[in-house]
């Protein structure tokens, strides 16, 4: 009885840290994979956290920060992205910096994130952005295929 106890705790635990690989709520694409209609898109609605809404359940948001401000002579990138459900909202949280030297830099400032409504453990009926902990609106909304 022992040795079979002792089995069952080993079988238990090993096949708790194999772990299984589950589909993640969201995932960072890459801008030269994309489209070039949604490429196109991108660069002509300028800075910005744009969503691209389908009807299967999936969307994209993309951060774009390629737009530099030649007055301000620093761009704008951003890092520390979070995509978190909380009683029916979903929270985009983005820390956004700037840097003054940034000719000779590769910077994070076109980013996209495909999100799987599904996937995500609670559902939601509301998207907001919090950039450096404030609420911002999204910049715009596109409906249609991506």
């Amino acid at each position: 009885m022992k040795f079979l106890s002792l089995s069952l705790m080993l079988i238990l635990f090993l096949s708790a840290c194999t772990g299984i690989d589950e589909p993640l709520p969201h995932q960072e694409l890459d801008l030269r994979e994309a489209s070039k209609a949604l490429q196109e898109s991108i660069s002509d609605h300028g800075n910005g956290i744009f969503l691209y809404e389908n009807e299967n359940g999936s969307s994209l948001v993309v951060l774009n920060g390629s737009v530099v401000d030649q007055n301000a002579k620093k761009a704008p990138y951003d890092e520390n992205i979070d995509f978190e459900v909380r009683e029916g909202t979903l929270w985009i949280s983005i820390t956004e910096h700037f840097e003054k030297n940034y000719l000779h830099k590769e910077l994070t400032n076109q980013l996209i994130y495909r999100i799987n409504r599904n996937e995500f453990k609670e559902s939601y009926d509301t998207i907001k952005v919090l950039k450096n902990d404030k609420e911002i609106p999204l910049t715009g909304v596109t409906i249609g295929e991506f």
